[in-house]
């Protein structure tokens, strides 16, 4: 087996590491964008009535479409019957992570709808699950330019 090592002393290398270096202690404006990012393509998903791979959510029971039938005016809407939970859905981030949360103590039933509970015949609606292919590209180039564009 035969094996290299290369050497180099390039002062303009060792100054483009030490760079990219610095660059990677403050990763805030990458999180606070990626976080934004999530944001958005999770509201999207309201908007259009799908998961992020674009499948359409579950249809509504006859039972909500009925009770909601007179207090909806025009087509009625999956998860936004008081508009309670789109408006918890809320960016969050740090130094080294970029979230999304949903719900809260006003919203208990968050999760039963983006999970779905089989006991009580509530179809899962996925909302906060993976990332759509849009999403993960504009984090990728925010990441990229991050660390790679003066």
């Amino acid at each position: 087996m035969t094996s290299a090592f290369l050497k180099h002393n390039d002062k303009e290398v060792y100054r483009l590491l030490d760079e990219l270096s610095q660059r990677g202690k403050d990763l805030k404006p990458i999180t606070s964008g990626a976080s934004l990012i999530m944001h958005k393509d999770i509201i999207e998903r309201f908007k259009e009535e799908e998961d992020h791979e674009g499948k359409p959510w579950a249809a509504l029971s006859p039972i909500t479409i009925a009770r909601r039938k007179n207090k909806d005016k025009g087509k009625i809407k999956k998860l936004r019957d008081t508009g309670r939970l789109v408006n918890s859905i809320k960016p969050k981030h740090g130094k080294k992570w970029a979230a999304v949360i949903a719900g809260g103590s006003n919203v208990e039933y968050a999760a039963t709808h983006n999970y779905g509970d089989s006991s009580r015949n509530i179809k899962a609606r996925s909302y906060t699950e993976g990332l759509s292919e849009s999403a993960h590209k504009k984090i990728f180039t925010l990441t990229t330019r991050h660390f790679f564009v003066n």
